[in-house]
């Protein structure tokens, strides 16, 4: 029966048999074949109907709809299909003999199901206001064939382009199907773009500008303009199409077959003399396709470029623009640039206006213009290192996505259903291998039970799925805060409370002249108003103990809400590109994912002069790493520790001179010093109560969970107090005293991690056993 037919369309076949014993259905009928097709996913058929929007799950819901679940009759064995499948399998026979075809291939089974109006498979397509006839049109038009009536046709008519049919897109054609969004407020550009091409010599437009302003987009709205007729006479019946490099680099195995597809694209545009070539990335055609000696993309294109004989558009950042591109003046020298900068917030509102149905129908979710306006604000302001359009765009669906996430999932009751479903068509599988049918049968009735149970539950759910509920801010600000690792707080009207938090929490270990300042910057930096072009860190002068990196990490939970946010890195590893060491590197990289951190630098009073330019760069609010990136600082809190043994705080007058005399002229306006003298008796307790309940909290996380009783207290204070230990890092002075005795205990059996631990003290040691 399968002779003919290729391996994915055999795979069907066993796919629409799985369909029909998920719907406990006892025959495989149209609708389990055409659920098939979907599901193998890689065949022409499945590339069709992916392309017309049909889903997997809604052709299922629809199916379910006409066809119920469950069979009263358990069938064992190879199930039969029933006459409207055969005649459709019949059908595919007939539609590739029509096409020339020696194989029966899964775009044959569409177009025989196609053919059935009547059946089930052709109902559900129907009933998803898909038209028929339009699905053989583009499965034809697939397979190269042109087509004529309603029927097939073996007369395929020669394309006059065939290796821009293959290799390139043909955006005025989209255009003229609709299938592009609107461009909204690139008027002048567009218009720029249009005046290039109209030029006589210097003709082929070349846009520069960063990734997500828009450059694609602009070309889009051009060939929409060109589609209605909306451009001078001479651009009227041109036709842009756009070039997929990598399609023409894909399958090139021998020397000269990347130069054949070239030229032949060269030729057949310079034969028609209506086709424009869109080349987005035209870096990227420096050194394409060019091995042991063979001309690359670039040359053949600037060879037909000099003539005349061919117009371009191209689109590219201004970075690669230079580094590729202007390299090879012949090929620049034949482009005209057209810089184009990110949209005004104004733009890019009333673009996401006219993006606002697109998302609104994809997510059953609805945005008001207040919100729309907040999306924009909040995407300027905090997602650095990225570009409007694109971050407005992709704030606004991962908002939409994310409210769905909330309110659109399973309930838990159908997902329990669904469980106990699979679990029983798993043991009622066993029962068939074990030949043990009245077993299986047990398990086909509980199932056919619980089906019944579902169905109401699930048409619930799905009418409470469809409808339509507002985008809040609170969805918003949790999108901006993941993504930007800024304190979810700070954008939801709490910063007086946190604000109010930290001033108490600094009063322990600062005076009131550095936490005022402290607390003024932050209102600063809140507001996003500076008072300076460059970023001003934090200087923290005075005598090294763990004040410093207390008041680190107290800015870092207000900042990011999140200690691990906090990057610790020593000055003299502040070295630039050929040798970045890896700390600097791997910092770099978190900064590009989470932009909002505190970078801790420790030491600065030992920095170099590369590490001096390092740090000016720095402060000057951009860095440039190993691979060419730039990394935005402009979000982060810098603050630079410097230590001396004993601090005198009546030459505080002297100490900006000093720090300028190091560190050169851009550091002399730096007034964010934070003062420590010597610890008082006073506040070490305060510090160390701090740290205990950080290092027990780091405990906790691990499932250990410690009491301390106030004998074990006084002796830790004691110890930490002591000139032994005043000056190690809390970590060493925990490990020491209570991590290291405490897990040998634990994995000699002398203490259960369940249990808990209690911590007292005898005369001159801690002792460590189990909580009552």
């Amino acid at each position: 029966m399968y002779e003919r037919f290729t391996e994915r369309a055999r795979k069907v076949m066993s796919l629409s048999r799985q369909e029909a014993q998920r719907f406990n259905h006892e025959y495989i009928g149209t609708e389990h074949i055409l659920l098939g097709l979907i599901q193998e996913g890689s065949g022409v058929a499945a590339r069709v109907l992916k392309n017309m929007d049909v889903e997997l799950r809604n052709v299922r819901l629809e199916i379910e709809k006409v066809v119920e679940s469950g069979s009263s009759v358990l069938q064992v064995g190879q199930l039969p299909f029933t006459p409207r499948a055969k005649n459709a399998i019949q059908l595919s026979l007939e539609e590739a003999n029509n096409l020339g075809h020696s194989y029966i291939g899964t775009e044959h089974l569409l177009l025989a199901l196609l053919k059935d109006k009547e059946s089930v498979a052709a109902g559900a397509l129907v009933s998803l206001s898909i038209k028929l006839e339009d699905v053989r049109v583009e499965v034809l038009e697939f397979l190269g064939a042109e087509h004529q009536g309603t029927t097939s046709t073996k007369a395929i008519e020669k394309s006059k382009t065939p290796a821009i049919d293959a290799f390139c897109q043909d955006l005025t054609e989209l255009a003229r199907s609709k299938k592009l969004d609107s461009v909204i407020g690139r008027e002048k550009e567009i218009e720029c773009v249009i005046e290039t091409l109209l030029c006589c010599i210097k003709n082929n437009p070349v846009l520069l500008g960063e990734t997500g302003v828009g450059k694609t987009a602009i070309i889009e709205g051009l060939a929409q303009k060109v589609a209605k007729g909306d451009v001078p006479e001479q651009l009227y019946d041109k036709q842009i199409v756009a070039l997929d490099l990598a399609m023409m680099i894909a399958g090139t195995k021998y020397r000269g077959q990347f130069e054949e597809r070239a030229k032949a694209i060269i030729t057949e545009m310079r034969r028609s003399k209506n086709i424009i070539l869109f080349i987005d990335e035209l870096h990227t055609l420096v050194g394409a396709g060019g091995v042991g000696g063979t001309m690359d993309a670039s040359h053949i294109l600037k060879t037909a470029l000099s003539r005349g004989e061919v117009q371009c558009i191209g689109a590219t950042t201004i970075d690669k623009y230079s580094e590729y591109v202007e390299k090879s003046s012949v090929l620049a020298s034949h482009f005209q640039t057209i810089i184009i900068e990110p949209p005004c917030n104004e733009k890019v509102f009333l673009i996401l206006k006219e993006l606002q149905y697109k998302h609104e129908t994809h997510h059953y979710v609805r945005f008001q213009d207040e919100t729309i306006k907040v999306i924009v604000e909040l995407a300027s302001r905090y997602m650095t290192g990225r570009f409007l359009l694109d971050k407005a765009i992709d704030l606004m669906d991962q908002s939409a996505a994310k409210l769905c996430l909330k309110s659109k999932t399973k309930p838990l009751e159908l997902k329990k259903i669904d469980d106990e479903i699979r679990q029983l068509d798993r043991e009622k599988e066993e029962a068939v291998i074990d030949e043990d049918f009245n077993r299986a049968i047990n398990f086909r009735d509980k199932v056919m039970r619980l089906y019944k149970k579902r169905n109401p539950i699930i048409e619930s759910w799905r009418k409470e799925t469809r409808v339509v509920i507002d985008v809040d801010l609170c969805s918003i600000k949790q999108v901006i805060s993941e993504t930007v690792g800024i304190s979810y707080a700070l954008l939801d009207e709490q910063v007086n409370s946190q604000l109010t938090r930290l001033r108490n929490e600094l009063s322990d270990i600062l005076d009131t002249e550095s936490r005022e300042h402290i607390c003024n910057f932050l209102y600063r930096k809140i507001v996003g108003v500076s008072d300076t072009k460059i970023i001003a860190p934090f200087v923290f002068y005075g005598v090294l103990d763990i004040r410093k990196i207390h008041l680190a990490k107290l800015l870092t939970k207000f900042l990011c809400d999140d200690e691990k946010s906090l990057y610790s890195i020593h000055v003299n590893r502040l070295v630039n590109f050929p040798n970045m060491p890896r700390e600097l590197t791997e910092l770099l990289e978190k900064l590009m994912l989470k932009p909002f951190a505190v970078i801790f630098i420790k030491e600065i009073h030992k920095a170099n002069s590369d590490n001096i330019q390092i740090l000016s760069q720095i402060i000057h609010g951009y860095l440039i790493d190993d691979v060419g990136n730039s990394v935005s600082f402009k979000n982060t809190i810098i603050i630079m520790s410097w230590d001396v043994v004993d601090f005198d705080s009546s030459n505080q007058q002297q100490i900006p001179q000093e720090i300028e005399s190091l560190l050169g002229n851009d550091f002399a306006s730096i007034n964010n010093i934070i003062y420590f003298s010597s610890l008082h008796d006073s506040n070490i307790p305060i510090i160390f109560t701090l740290e205990l309940e950080s290092f027990k909290d780091r405990l906790r996380k691990n499932s250990i969970c410690i009491n301390i009783s106030k004998k074990a207290y006084h002796f830790l204070l004691k110890s930490f107090c002591s000139k032994d230990h005043k000056f190690f890092s809390t970590k060493h002075f925990f490990n020491q005293l209570i991590l290291n005795p405490m897990c040998e205990k634990l994995i000699t059996g002398k203490l259960d991690k369940e249990c808990g631990v209690f911590i007292g003290c005898d005369k001159t040691s801690l002792t460590f056993t189990e909580n009552n």
